[in-house]
């Protein structure tokens, strides 16, 4: 087992063991979320060589051990190689990409797309780009986890998106940021959630 591997493997297990404390201290409710088991050795090996051959290494990985999350973190499902989760998933964040899209070819995205020339580099709009990025989970609410393409780096790896079409986007360096910092925010006692 590769240290990318154990990685992934021990947040996936911190999260999931902490979301038991978590829920009912911030939801006031039980934790109902399912991180599905693996898939079948030939059904991730298909996918991975096919249509998830774009993944990053840390993605697969998880892919590998979970065929996905429903329920993983404020409502996000990550998808999996298969199932009724990922097709439902799947189905959102396309019709999520397409709202999106439709936005930004709009008058009103141009409108928006003229003022923004103005705004500072530190606080881009990710919206026009967002239907060239690798979506991977999203919130069935307008928000989306997405692999930015163009942050790829020389280990295959990229820079996760958290867009929100309601508010504020969030950037993580790779998947295995977000874990930790999900991990961070779960599983300490007392203190308040991030927003998402």
């Amino acid at each position: 087992m590769d240290s990318i591997e154990r990685h992934v493997k021990s947040l996936v297990a911190t999260i999931r063991a902490c979301l038991s404390n978590y829920y009912p201290r911030v939801y006031g409710r039980e934790y109902e979320g399912t991180l599905y088991g693996p898939p079948q050795t030939a059904v991730v090996s298909e996918f991975l060589d096919g249509e998830g051959v774009h993944f990053p290494p840390s993605f697969k990985t998880f892919l590998k051990h979970h065929n996905g999350w429903s329920g993983y973190l404020s409502g996000f499902t990550l998808i999996g190689v298969d199932g009724a989760h990922t097709i439902e998933a799947r189905r959102d964040i396309d019709e999520t990409i397409e709202i999106i899209a439709d936005t930004w070819s709009g008058e009103r995205g141009r409108q928006v797309a003229e003022q923004l020339v103005d705004q500072p580099p530190e606080c881009p709009e990710e919206g026009p780009e967002v239907s060239r990025m690798i979506p991977f989970g999203t919130d069935f609410n307008g928000a989306l986890l997405l692999f930015d393409t163009r942050t790829r780096r020389s280990d295959g790896e990229m820079e996760v998106l958290l867009y929100d079409t309601s508010g504020p986007s969030k950037r993580f360096s790779g998947f295995i940021e977000m874990l930790e910092k999900d991990s961070e925010e779960v599983c300490q006692e007392g203190k308040e959630p991030d927003e998402r």
